[in-house]
């Protein structure tokens, strides 16, 4: 075949252009180099790849022909339709050596604009647009739609019609107060060259410089503070969200670790500072902080931090799947977590939930393991409440703005928001987008390249891909790819203007096990700037600092990392323009400067020593530059790159590593990689501010009250607060009411008294926020025992909003409205009781009370008040139960409604009567459980005695129990020999066992064969082996001491795993088995039932009791909102002690005992233990638990009652022994033993 050969200079009739040319096309006519050529035949393997197409190249080669053959008005129409049509096409003009195979390619739709604008004549122009296209300007025109216009005026732009739909668009965008997008389009018709009104309707509104984020300007900061820096740090670190969580599932945070060797260090978080506000984002969450203070303004929760990293499987993957040991950079360290401010609109990406699947793994190497999602998310500034989300779930999963992972901060020019991000898709596709920054709605995506990076063995990418922000110069959008080339578009069409490619690191092998293969990163990411007419950018997959041309992406020069370094050790690692033609390089251990026109030294490397290495960003603030050395942050003059200072800040409760530093004031914001803190004097802000408040300027009136918050002057700050909530404009009245709150809250948690919480309450601003405060403020007013303030705010509560979750204590959440019937009851007089209690049975409140359904406790309660007043209060119900009846009702609905009404209570007895008439004891004696009325607590005491649980019987009726010794009687002289059979290498015990037996049985005694789950059992009187061989339930186990075998009368008791046992003391023979919902922790025997204390495998605790005879479940209580419990026999008393799951402020956790009352069904009231007491011995004649609590060098010990639930003495010892036990030796009396260690001997 024939290899034909173009030069693309020739083929496109490239020419001078004419003088009146665009000025967004100068320097175009060296666009291609003339060395150049185009063979078909010839593809070169790229590390990337681009949209290149034939058809592009034929279209402007048939309007070149057009043009060469005099047919000026048919090229123009091929050049306009081209221009449209190819935008996110390129067509190649240089291959540069040493540009890694690549070279530059050209947008062909704009260089087909770029040869309508400068080879066909106006007049020509002036008759290409069809008489549609006229159509539709003319209507665009009539009806004012500005998204007509602004598709004619890209569309368009090369022609009269073009200019005038971008002059109409400006004036209509100005008439509507949108001034940044009427100064955009007046921009772009400038650049069009078209005629514009004077004065211009947009030419009030100045956009705002576009300033590198590694430069301040020199009025943004004090310089005369700096000396003081170090003095004070203000307020306290604020930690961010889940990266950095501690708490029931520890982090992996990526960004705090430590960078490989050569490898530019970590610098993510960049806060933003404007009005006194700090902003900043963790790519999790956004904050804003007050400047002064540091406080809380508002924090705004990304999706991802909302996953309970406990919850459910099969909805969204939770944090801790990305930030793991195991994947060390699936979130990126060079991620540039930074806000982007807008006007009263701050804009962030957030990471995203994905759904979960199934993970799998090879030799510990993650497989299918998901990459973080990113998205675009608008919020109000003031307030952190969303304004508008990238994501749009409507136009489903495949739609373009919900598959664009965001990268990095957004750039934000004339109401329009660019970002950078990818598609990964096997390949990683680089794209640019435009939003809308009022409405969120997609302007317009571009294909920038596709290209790769590293992958495992089972090619699959171990970490996110990440392009550089995106950076604005002369109407170009220029975006660092990081894939191997970077690109310009045009700002107000979205076309790819060019694209130059650079020398990338070659990508390792994936041929290894090993997860991280990734290249060393020597450069910091940060957006790509133009210093001195030179685009300078780092790619994170080159060694190479590069500068080109921005006009034409020409490649001017370029400096490596590693080599040509004045001092040999050194890598560079940041490029910090000056604003003067120069460009700073901050490498390890010192700083260079080149002339960014010609790349040439200017001075060479100035060394940092004898500081440390450089830990962060250096940042340009006026003349000099700021650069992180931990602990140090050092000034550099920029002029001469010596060191003029250095600083080191003071030390907090925990360790930063100091990342990045801004001045904004008298204050120092600094962030490592999970906090940001603020560096001040206080005595410097306050010579500040105070002559400016007392001039009435209530900004900074507001930062001094903020200064006295941080100092913890509660009373100063309050009063300073409130006289700017009075004085001051609705946005800083705002942030003065908030710090009021914050005030009222720091108080409460320094005082922890009533009073002090009750005052938070009150510094609520409006009602809505008082649900969010009562989570914390009620359960401390509940702790503290403020029973009235408690009643009073939660009747505050429920009056604006009733449903809100109150949660004071074990019985877990209840709506407020509950939450208050039940604190009021003690308050209120017998009848009153009986109306709130009727409530809550006719609501049929939901949850839990004292152990039971919450309408079955308010039934028994009022049962207990009918008992002790009479039935008159409860008249009102009883009448309203037999109209019920009396209309047809059925009795169930009438006992739903009115379980304590006589009907009820007498049909309940004739059934239960029926019942036992019927030999159906069983049944009665479960039924008749927790009901408390007299009746039928003799019903279900009758059929205990007909079951023989004669123990239990005579507990419901009231008669004392009798004392069993369950010690074995053994022969005086010691005689008696019995042979037991065992397997080889088993131990035979005789453990203690609980309870005690018929005295026929107590020369009885039980062993067990540990290991095989053997039990056997001897008389010792007698010196016989009666029983042996009875399997343990639950398989082969050892026995625990005291808790695994009770006694009562003529049954031995048995715990297994999940199961209990009755056995026969005479024969070893089964009576009757029982299995259990979850695990039994504790067994204890009183009242003639078997108490087991219960945990299900979700962590909830429950006490059941069983009758020793039949097996048949008596009693049941259940423990809400417990972490752990444990069950006492004191006597007759089991006594349960219970530890809260969540600990109280400025307290230790939440520890009471309550009394079991089986006859009752429920517990007596609860009494709470004082911190550090603990439960250390029991009594059972007279019943009492001893306490024992530490005091300083002492032991403060107690005997608490469960009969009277009271203390019926204390004593303070003045020494703690080195190990106690304490037992009662004689009814009254309670012995401590000690052990302690003798002076001057080894012994104890």
């Amino acid at each position: 075949m024939k290899r034909t050969l173009l030069t693309l200079a020739a083929a496109l009739g490239l020419a001078a252009a004419p003088a009146g040319q665009s000025a967004r096309f100068d320097g175009w006519e060296r666009m291609a180099d003339v060395s150049y050529h185009f063979d078909p035949d010839e593809r070169a393997v790229l590390p990337f790849a681009l949209q290149t197409s034939p058809a592009a190249r034929a279209a402007l080669e048939r309007a070149d022909g057009l043009l060469r053959r005099g047919q000026p008005g048919a090229a123009a129409r091929e050049l306009l339709d081209a221009g449209a049509r190819f935008g996110a096409e390129l067509i190649q003009v240089a291959d540069e050596p040493g540009s890694g195979g690549g070279g530059r390619w050209v947008g062909a739709g704009e260089w087909a604009l770029y040869q309508l604008m400068t080879r066909v004549p106006a007049t020509v122009l002036a008759e290409v647009a069809t008489p549609e296209e006229r159509l539709r300007l003319a209507r665009a025109t009539t009806w004012r739609d500005q998204r007509a216009l602004h598709e004619l005026s890209s569309d368009l732009d090369a022609l009269p019609q073009g200019r005038a739909a971008t002059v109409t668009l400006a004036r209509l965008s100005a008439e509507s107060g949108d001034r940044p997008a009427a100064a955009a389009a007046g921009r772009r018709a400038v650049q069009l060259g078209a005629p514009l009104p004077v004065p211009s309707p947009w030419a009030a509104h100045t956009p705002a410089p576009v300033v590198s984020p590694l430069q301040l300007a020199s009025d943004e900061t004090i310089l005369s503070t700096w000396p003081r820096w170090g003095s004070a740090w203000l307020g306290n670190p604020t930690t961010l969200s889940r990266l950095v969580d501690g708490g029931r599932r520890p982090r992996h945070n990526p960004f705090t670790g430590s960078a490989n060797m050569h490898e530019a260090p970590f610098a993510p978080l960049e806060p933003v500072v404007r009005d006194g506000v700090v902003y900043v984002t963790d790519a999790l969450s956004v904050s804003a902080l007050d400047l002064v203070s540091g406080r809380q303004l508002w924090h705004h929760q990304g999706p991802l931090e909302r996953v309970d990293p406990d919850g459910r499987w099969g909805e969204s993957f939770d944090i801790g799947v990305y930030a793991n040991i195991r994947r060390e950079r699936a979130i990126s360290p060079y991620l540039l977590a930074r806000p982007t401010l807008a006007g009263e609109r701050l804009l962030v990406s957030l990471q995203a939930t994905q759904p979960w699947h199934e993970l799998h793994d090879f030799d510990n190497v993650p497989i299918n393991h998901p990459l973080p999602a990113r998205r675009l998310v608008c919020l109000d500034r003031r307030s952190g409440e969303p304004l508008w989300r990238q994501e749009r779930p409507e136009l489903g999963p495949e739609a373009f703005v919900n598959r664009l992972d965001v990268d990095g901060p957004p750039l934000v020019s004339g109401g329009v928001v660019y970002v950078a991000g990818s598609i990964t898709e096997g390949a990683i596709n680089a794209y640019a987008a435009a939003f809308d920054l009022a409405s969120g709605e997609l302007r317009w995506h571009t294909l920038l390249c596709t290209g790769q990076q590293e992958l495992t063995m089972f090619n699959r990418p171990f970490q996110e891909h990440v392009l550089a922000p995106p950076a604005l110069h002369d109407g170009q959008l220029l975006i660092n790819t990081n894939l191997g080339v970077v690109v310009s578009l045009d700002l107000w069409s979205g076309r790819l203007r060019w694209v130059s490619a650079y020398e990338a690191m070659r990508r390792r092998s994936s041929r290894m096990v090993r997860p991280n293969t990734a290249r060393t990163v020597y450069w910091r990411s940060e957006p790509p700037f133009v210093e001195g007419g030179v685009l300078v950018f780092a790619p994170l997959d080159s060694e190479w600092l590069l500068g080109i041309d921005p006009s034409t992406g020409r490649r001017r020069w370029r400096v490596n990392a590693l080599q040509g370094s004045s001092l040999r050790s050194a890598v560079r690692h940041q490029a910090v323009p000056t604003g003067d033609g120069r460009v700073i390089l901050v490498s390890d251990t010192g700083t260079e400067c080149v002339q960014t026109a010609s790349g040439d030294v200017v001075w060479t490397h100035q060394p940092f020593s004898p500081y440390d290495e450089v830990s962060g960003a250096a940042l340009l603030a006026g003349d000099e530059l700021l650069v992180p050395a931990d602990p140090f942050l050092l000034v550099v003059d920029s002029a001469s790159g010596r060191v003029k200072a250095s600083h080191a800040l003071p030390a907090t409760s925990a360790r930063h590593v100091m990342q990045r530093v801004l001045p904004a004031g008298p204050v120092l914001v600094m962030t490592d990689g999970a906090s940001v803190l603020a560096y001040g004097q206080a005595q410097q802000l306050r010579l500040l501010h105070e002559p400016l408040a007392a001039a009435g300027d209530q900004r900074s009136a507001l930062a001094l009250a903020e200064l006295e918050l941080a100092s913890q002057h509660f009373d100063e700050a309050t009063l300073r607060f409130t006289d700017v909530a009075a004085r001051a404009g609705a946005e800083l009245a705002a942030r003065a009411r908030s710090g009021l709150l914050a005030a009222a809250w720091s108080r409460a948690r320094q005082d922890d008294t009533p009073e002090a919480w009750a005052a938070v309450m009150r510094a609520a601003p409006d009602a809505a926020s008082l649900p969010a405060l009562a989570d914390d403020v009620l359960p401390a007013l509940a702790r503290l025992g403020a029973h009235d303030l408690l009643v009073r705010w939660l009747k505050t509560l429920a009056e604006s909003a009733p449903q809100h979750p109150v949660d004071l204590g074990r019985d877990g959440p209840r709506p407020a409205s509950q939450a208050l019937v039940l604190q009021r009851l003690p308050l209120e007089p017998p009848a009153v009781q009986v109306e709130l209690l009727s409530q809550l049975i006719s609501h049929n409140a939901p949850g839990s009370w004292e152990g039971r359904p919450t309408a079955e406790t308010a039934a028994l309660h009022i049962a207990e008040l009918i008992g002790q007043h009479g039935r008159g209060i409860y008249a009102v119900h009883e009448a309203a139960a037999l109209a019920l009846a009396d209309s047809g009702a059925s009795l169930e609905v009438v006992a739903r409604l009115y379980p304590n009404a006589e009907l009820v209570e007498r049909r309940r007895v004739e059934r239960m009567q029926a019942m036992l008439a019927d030999g159906r004891a069983g049944d009665v004696f479960v039924q008749a459980a927790g009901s408390a009325s007299a009746a039928i607590l003799a019903l279900r005491a009758r059929a205990a005695r007909e079951l023989g649980e004669r123990a239990f019987a005579d507990a419901l009726e009231g008669r004392a129990a009798p004392v069993r010794s369950s010690a074995p009687v053994l022969p005086p002289d010691g005689s008696g020999t019995i042979t037991l059979a065992v397997h080889t290498e088993r131990d035979v015990s005789f453990e203690p066992v609980a309870g005690s037996a018929s005295p026929e049985y107590a020369g009885h005694a039980v062993g067990v064969v540990d290991g095989l789950g053997e039990l056997f059992c001897i008389d010792t009187r007698a010196g016989e082996l009666l029983w042996q061989g009875v399997g343990l339930p639950g398989g082969a186990r050892s026995i625990r001491a005291g808790v695994d075998l009770t006694l009562h009368d003529d049954l031995l008791l048995v715990r297994g795993r999940n199961e209990l046992l009755a056995l026969g003391l005479d024969d070893g023979l089964p009576r009757w088995s029982r299995v259990l919902v979850g695990s039994v922790r504790k067994l204890e025997s009183a009242q003639g039932l078997l108490f087991t204390l219960l945990e299900s495998s979700l962590g909830e605790w429950r006490v059941e009791a069983y009758g020793m005879t039949t097996g048949l479940a008596a009693f049941r209580y259940d423990l809400p909102g417990v972490e752990d419990a444990w069950i006492y026999r004191a006597g007759e008393q089991i006594v349960c002690l219970s530890t809260g799951r969540y600990e109280a402020w400025g307290s230790g956790k939440d520890r009471r005992l309550l009394v079991l009352d089986p006859a009752r069904g429920g517990a007596h009231s609860f009494s709470p233990l004082e911190d550090g007491q603990q439960v250390i011995s029991v009594s059972h004649d007279p019943p009492a638990l001893f306490l024992g609590q530490r005091r300083g060098s002492g032991l403060r010990l107690s005997a608490w009652n469960p009969v009277s639930r009271e203390t019926a003495w204390e004593v303070e010892l003045n020494s703690i022994p080195t190990s106690h036990h304490l037992f009662a030796s004689a009814p009254g009396w309670a012995v401590l033993r000690e052990r302690v260690s003798l002076p001057g001997s080894r012994s104890r």
